[in-house]
């Protein structure tokens, strides 16, 4: 790709931009001595309303305490969530300051509730990105090609004319599929170096 072509870059949250020890639901569980696994059902199942805008975190756990264990007010535990996992992976975020300085457009595309996602917008990645997209807000997951075209609606406001004028990284599979079915070049993230090899010629 010369670097007329490279418009915009995506990355993924979880798993490339944000990489903790481990899964705070991991770590929690083994605090309050259960099984991990005991919050699988959560996370395959009602979570993904949350993620999709169409559920409130907070009224999810408070309606699910076999599985989380919590009473009261789960703000406290929110917070405990989302400090556990803020790791930032500092080298790409060095890349998103050295893209955005050469006027490429960059953003963070993840499938995030509402809470969450107004954490990494106002503590995390505060100023970081030109956009944030989020599925909370999208209404759609990145498994669905909605999501994309949303994304691509509001890139094109920034100059993106085409799809394949797009690069995005993520560690899922199934996202990457997706996000190639609608024209946006889409890599399954490995490390910082394949990042830095493929936008070699928008950071020229």
């Amino acid at each position: 790709m010369s670097k007329t072509t490279i418009k915009a870059v995506l990355f993924d949250g979880d798993g490339v931009l944000i990489t903790p020890p481990a899964l705070f639901s991991e770590h929690y569980a083994l605090t309050i001595g259960v099984d991990p696994k005991s919050f699988l059902p959560f996370f395959k199942g009602v979570f993904r309303d949350a993620l999709e805008g169409k559920a409130d975190l907070k009224e999810l756990i408070t309606a699910n305490p076999d599985i989380w264990h919590w009473e009261g007010d789960p703000t406290p535990l929110l917070t405990q969530w989302f400090d556990y996992e803020n790791h930032k992976d500092e080298e790409l975020l060095q890349l998103v300051e050295d893209l955005r300085s050469k006027d490429v457009l960059v953003g963070l595309a993840s499938d995030q509730e509402q809470y969450r996602m107004e954490y990494l917008r106002e503590k995390m990645f505060k100023g970081t990105f030109d956009f944030m997209f989020a599925a909370c807000e999208i209404g759609y997951r990145k498994i669905d090609p909605i999501y994309f075209d949303t994304v691509l609606n509001v890139l094109s406001a920034g100059g993106v004319s085409d799809p394949s004028e797009v690069i995005y990284f993520d560690d899922a599979q199934n996202n990457i599929d997706t996000a190639s079915s609608v024209g946006i070049h889409a890599y399954l993230y490995s490390d910082v170096a394949q990042v830095q090899a493929l936008l070699r010629p928008a950071l020229a």
